[in-house]
């Protein structure tokens, strides 16, 4: 199981997404791919930061439309056990991805060791100490 960051997720929102990430996320297992309450949070933050305009309203719409519908039932709460373990990745100097994936990988049920968080910092991950985690720039190197 994959927990997705909002680097991946947003991408479908580009106008030209990356194609590595593309054909990453056409090779895996769509039931595999999880959000988080997180990335939700800033998606619409971003979204919210945009001046009115034709591209703030495409973002809602695929934000409503197309992301929610996508991972129903595919998206991981943040509880109290992952809130404390993120705030304290944070606190130790830990990547905002990387701690988030993190918590939720290591408190959402999932087995680290099988579990990847999806991002595209390596060094959050590297610095994070969550075992289990691989950042996408290296599992796209490994599909193309």
């Amino acid at each position: 199981m994959f927990v997705l960051d909002t680097c991946l997720v947003s991408e479908f929102a580009k106008k030209h997404p990356n194609r590595g990430v593309v054909e990453w996320m056409r090779l895996q297992v769509e039931a595999e791919l999880l959000i988080t309450t997180m990335t939700l949070g800033k998606v619409v933050k971003g979204i919210e930061r945009l001046p009115m305009g034709q591209r703030r309203s495409e973002l809602e719409h695929w934000y409503a439309n197309d992301l929610r519908a996508r991972f129903q039932g595919r998206i991981q709460s943040l509880d109290e056990a992952a809130s404390y373990e993120w705030g304290a990745m944070r606190a130790a100097g830990n990547g905002w991805d990387a701690a988030a994936c993190g918590g939720f990988a290591n408190r959402g049920g999932l087995h680290p060791a099988g579990s990847c968080g999806g991002a595209r910092n390596e060094a959050d991950f590297v610095q994070s100490g969550v075992t289990g985690l691989k950042s996408l720039d290296l599992m796209v190197t490994d599909v193309l």
